[in-house]
């Protein structure tokens, strides 16, 4: 039992205001897998309810925006941040609810949320290696749903679906890559 729940029991935890906090602006993917590293730990670990990003637009050097703007040249330069964001805000909606997982690794960090009905199940999967990983679902109780889309937060793609038909056991995740499954039943 966590300190939370024996003193705390009830009380849902909240992540806010998160940020890298280091110097020197990265559109990349390297931030982006250490945001996504801890949006996995902080939903699978601490069980938070609510996940905060501390600044959206900056015009600082730091790893701190999903956006970034120069003022002076009126740019505005989006970060792989603001998409791996996307890959969990856009699919894990009010309600869901996380299901156990099993077989990740500090390579791979997978977890899943069905939504309420049951109608709908999602599957986050963060490749931190430079290679491509296959990943395997398997149901234990009950049958995976049918219909699939896969969406993709990588340095050749901005959350964008790659894939999409009826669901596979193994996908392909690309490598240094945030993945969301959404399967339908």
């Amino acid at each position: 039992m966590t300190y939370l729940q024996r003193n705390h029991p009830g009380k849902p935890l909240w992540m806010s205001e998160w940020t890298e906090m280091k110097e020197g602006r990265d559109r990349g993917m390297d931030s982006a897998l250490v945001m996504a590293g801890t949006i996995h730990d902080d939903l699978t670990i601490t069980n938070v309810t609510s996940w905060q990003y501390w600044i959206a637009v900056s015009k600082y050097q730091y790893r701190d925006g999903l956006i970034y703007v120069d003022p002076l040249d009126q740019d505005v330069l989006p970060a792989k941040r603001l998409w791996v964001l996307g890959n969990y805000a856009r699919f894990i909606r009010p309600g869901f609810v996380r299901m156990e997982t099993a077989g990740g690794s500090d390579v791979l960090q997978v977890s899943a949320y069905r939504a309420p009905d049951d109608q709908r199940w999602v599957i986050l999967a963060v490749n931190h290696a430079n290679r491509p990983v296959d990943l395997t679902l398997e149901a234990v109780a009950g049958t995976v749903p049918v219909q699939g889309e896969q969406y993709e937060t990588s340095e050749a793609a901005d959350l964008v679906r790659v894939a999409t038909g009826p669901v596979s056991s193994t996908w392909r995740l690309a490598p240094a890559s945030v993945t969301t499954l959404v399967l339908d039943r």
